[in-house]
C-alpha cells in the first residue's frame, strides 16, 4: 500500500490548513482519503489505523516518502502491527507513482473534499 499526503489550499477568507491524506493498495486500487488539520506522526498514524481498519484485508507492507510525518512513531508503529514499512528513495515520487497520480488527479480545494475536523 503506498500513502502520501499533501497540502489542500486554504478556503478563500480564511487561513486554516488542511492536509489529503492518501493511501491506494497496489493490488487492487483500493483508495482511501481523509482530510485532517495537521500533518504530523500521530496524524499519520491515526490515518494509518483508520485505513488498517476499513480495508477488507491484512496489508503487508506500507510504502512512503520520508517526510517527517513518516519517520519514528510511524515505522515503529507499523512494525509493531506486523506490518511492513519501507521509504521510497529521496527525490523519486516516480516510487510511488500509483499514488501520485491520483493525488495529482485530486482537486486542490478544499471545497472538493469533506474534512474531519
Amino acid at each position: 500500500m503506498q500513502v502520501d499526503v499533501k497540502f489542500i489550499e486554504p478556503l478563500p477568507n480564511t487561513r486554516k490548513k488542511h492536509y489529503q491524506y492518501t493511501a491506494i493498495d497496489d493490488c487492487t486500487r483500493i483508495r482511501v482519503l481523509r482530510i485532517y488539520p495537521r500533518n504530523d506522526q500521530k496524524t499519520a498514524i491515526q490515518f494509518l489505523d483508520y485505513v488498517l481498519e476499513k480495508l477488507p484485508f491484512q496489508v503487508e507492507v506500507v510504502q512512503t516518502d520520508n517526510g517527517a510525518e513518516f519517520q519514528g512513531a510511524l515505522h515503529w508503529h507499523l512494525l509493531d502491527r506486523g506490518i511492513g514499512h519501507v521509504y521510497i528513495k529521496p527525490a523519486t515520487p516516480r516510487l510511488n507513482g500509483k499514488l501520485s497520480a491520483r493525488i495529482a488527479s485530486t482537486p486542490r480545494s478544499s471545497t472538493a473534499c469533506s474534512a474531519e475536523l
